[in-house]
């Protein structure tokens, strides 16, 4: 970029960035979120920079700051590979699309996976005609065991789709030496989970595939986003194949006479040997992509996932201590042993014979503006679009009843302030003082 170009954005940006910074301080609201976007002046700057050179280029789509974002995640994650995407649902979709593709999940075969959850972490699998087994949860720390999978599995089994739930996590060397020992596939659904360890690493470093999602909602925001990470390079080139369009990322030949792309096509193509590369789909894909803008406004936020991690934490550990308290009559989330969480939000169950519903509680926090929502799907089984699906059910699912009779959660996010950590505090203490339990 030339020096006169350099000085013409330096100056677009920060008058442009400093007038938006300006005018998002001036929003407010009484109810306290469940969930939100922390940002600062940082963000607002990478996305106007974003803008400005999406114009003055006049190329809007995926492009350095993707390559840049997809660089900077693999490093903070510590694997091989960043594949982004426009929502952790199409990570998901890629994830189990790239299985199928490469033949390590076939129509028919079984994938164990929590009754707990959110649709599309399900809905790949019956696209790709594979057919879930839904286990249930351990409470309090919503995760699934290795011990649980093995007596839900049967000789079709071939697959584990494993969402870490509310930011929680399984203790995962269990259910990877089970996992190999089986030669079964598995998927981490991550997207309510990044920044949380187990045994000091990283979710999303486990299976042969990962899935972040980078909504408004999770730890880190690029407004809609996602991304597939993995360390098998095969997996990596196929998720990319699919995610764009299914085009070929062979190996490209650049005929200089025609200033095209050419790639040598493997047996069993009936297209001519110079056909140009950008137009050879050796997948059956889609179009998954985000625009660049996204990751530049990620790139920002990825420099802050240590501090958001520990803000939920903090905020964690106050709620469950203030309400401590009232676990006779609620169940309070817990981790498993070697589990650190970076919990996406603080889930409640109201236990069966509390002599209170969900309802009567969630409503008294929603009048106190304290937002509140289910937990995902509840039980999955009970959804109406899956009543005409043949799910199979081994074994008892008990827990994840519980959880779509009685469970809902409320934020942790780190916007959230002393002051509102206090309201939310005081308000569900008032409810069970209406009540003179408190």
């Amino acid at each position: 970029m030339k020096r006169s170009s350099i000085s013409d954005r330096k100056k677009f940006v920060d008058t442009v960035s400093n007038t938006l910074w300006e005018h998002s301080k001036l929003r407010s609201a009484n109810k306290i979120p469940y969930a939100g976007v922390v940002f600062d002046k940082e963000e607002v700057k990478e996305v106007v920079g974003a803008l400005y050179d999406a114009f003055t280029s006049r190329w809007f789509a995926l492009g350095k700051h993707g390559d840049d974002f997809e660089k900077e995640f693999s490093r903070y994650l510590g694997v091989n590979h960043c594949i982004l995407t426009n929502s952790g649902s199409s990570a998901n979709l890629l994830a189990v699309a790239s299985m199928s593709e490469l033949k390590k999940l076939r129509p028919g075969d079984e994938v164990l996976t929590p009754a707990v959850t959110f649709p599309t972490a399900i809905n790949p699998l019956l696209l790709y005609k594979l057919k879930p087994v839904l286990v249930d949860v351990t409470l309090p720390s919503y995760t699934v065991s290795a011990e649980e999978l093995r007596k839900a599995s049967s000789p079709k089994t071939k697959g584990i789709m494993l969402p870490h739930l509310n930011g929680s996590a399984s203790y995962m060397p269990e259910i990877i030496e089970l996992a190999e020992r089986k030669g079964w596939v598995l998927i981490e659904d991550c997207c309510d989970a990044l920044g949380t360890f187990v045994d000091g690493r990283n979710v999303g470093t486990f299976g042969q595939a990962s899935t972040f999602s980078f909504y408004a909602a999770h730890h880190l925001c690029m407004g809609e986003g996602g991304a597939v990470c993995t360390n098998n390079e095969e997996v990596a080139t196929t998720v990319r194949s699919l995610r764009d369009w299914g085009r070929s990322l062979g190996k490209e030949i650049f005929d200089l006479k025609k200033g095209r792309r050419m790639i040598r096509i493997g047996g069993g193509s009936t297209l001519p040997d110079d056909y140009e590369a950008r137009y050879i789909y050796t997948t059956r894909g889609f179009n998954l992509k985000p625009i660049d803008i996204q990751p530049a406004m990620g790139l920002a936020q990825l420099k802050k996932i240590k501090s958001f991690g520990k803000a939920r934490r903090h905020n964690y550990r106050f709620l469950l201590d203030a309400l401590s308290k009232f676990e006779k009559w609620l169940i309070l989330p817990r981790a498993a042993e070697g589990v650190d969480p970076s919990w996406f939000v603080f889930p409640v169950i109201v236990r069966d014979g509390a002599g209170f519903t969900r309802r009567e509680l969630v409503d008294h926090l929603e009048k106190g503006d304290i937002e509140t929502r289910p937990i995902l799907a509840g039980n999955i089984a009970n959804q109406p679009a899956y009543q005409d699906i043949d799910l199979v059910i081994r074994g008892s699912l008990r827990n994840s009843g519980l959880i779509l009779r009685g469970g809902f959660f409320v934020g942790v996010y780190p916007g959230l302030s002393e002051a509102q950590m206090n309201k939310m505090v005081k308000t569900f203490t008032s409810f069970f003082r209406s009540r003179s339990i408190a």
